[in-house]
């Protein structure tokens, strides 16, 4: 969250001090992602929920040095070690967060800006992610050590959109999910969940949120062989539905490995294309946009067997739906 004001040395007001003891924390349980603790402003850490195995990560910082979980630690300096290689610095700038800390550290926005628009962009205690100890916020030197909107557009931004989830990171709130996050656009804040969640977030687009409330078995991995075309007629779907379920998707290469997200079959299975039978002087190009919704790249996923540079006149193809 945006509360760099407690965790650069510049702008440090207060130190707090407690005794917590061990707790268990509310978690999102979602089919096979239980081991994903889900904090947001609907599911609340408790006041005495204190994250073992908290360590400073070996990484460059912005201010104090500030703490996560290990396994979180570890991850972060990989991370960060690559991006040096690549080229991007990075820096960190603040990690674990007690519940009294976030306690304080609201009441100062809430004086600031009022109740409403402070929890726009900083959590209640409870709420935040930064007690978990499994988020770190990030920074640069190009927008002066700050969280700002503006690092996702820097290179250190760019560099952790493409790259975070390699080692198990997600940029927690994504621009223009406001409403299903209850937070504007943080770039800088990063949360550990696991390479292989991570990747799965990623390749679908989603909110943490979102990505536990999908069934496990809307979720596919794509495999060799794999098309739009062959997974909306095994699924009971159509090519378009898939195409709207995932945004961004390229529909003339899956990769495998890569997450995709399915509607599930029905019980009466649509079929997923229609028959056209080709005329003189057809071509692809001349055959999708007579159907409109459909591309080139559709109808040569629909018909892997077919030459599209010599389309055999009276050939029957199928034209995805």
């Amino acid at each position: 969250m945006k509360d760099y004001i407690f965790t650069k040395k510049p702008r440090l007001i207060m130190a707090l001090s407690l005794i917590l003891s061990l707790a268990t924390p509310v978690i999102g349980l979602a089919h096979d992602k239980s081991d994903i603790l889900l904090v947001n402003k609907q599911q609340s850490l408790s006041e005495t929920y204190f994250p073992e195995n908290l360590m400073i990560p070996e990484v460059d910082f912005s201010g104090d040095k500030e703490k996560m979980q290990a396994k979180a630690a570890n991850a972060l300096e990989a991370m960060f070690n690559q991006a040096e290689q690549d080229g991007v610095q990075l820096y960190a700038a603040s990690g674990y967060r007690s519940y009294h800390y976030q306690e304080d550290l609201f009441q100062y926005w809430v004086n600031q800006y009022g109740e409403q628009e402070a929890n726009r962009f900083s959590a209640k205690p409870g709420e935040s992610e930064h007690q978990t100890g499994l988020t770190m916020d990030v920074t640069s030197a190009a927008v002066d050590f700050q969280l700002e909107q503006s690092f996702g557009e820097t290179e250190a931004g760019k560099w952790l959109e493409q790259h975070a989830s390699e080692f198990g990171f997600i940029i927690r709130y994504p621009e223009g999910k406001e409403a299903v996050t209850g937070y504007t656009y943080e770039p800088w804040h990063l949360r550990y969940i696991g390479t292989d969640h991570a990747r799965k977030v990623d390749s679908l687009h989603v909110t943490l949120e979102t990505y536990l409330s999908i069934p496990a078995s809307n979720l596919h991995t794509v495999e060799a062989g794999d098309t739009l075309y062959s997974l909306a007629k095994d699924n009971g779907t159509t090519v378009i539905v898939i195409k709207a379920l995932n945004p961004g998707i390229k529909t003339d290469y899956l990769q495998i490995g890569e997450s995709i997200f399915l509607p599930g079959a029905s019980s009466t299975p649509e079929q997923p294309s229609l028959d056209y039978k080709i005329k003189e002087g057809d071509t692809f190009n001349q055959i999708a946009a007579s159907f409109g919704s459909v591309t080139v790249d559709d109808l040569r996923a629909a018909n892997p067997e077919v030459n599209a540079h010599e389309l055999e006149i009276g050939k029957i193809i199928n034209v995805p739906k």
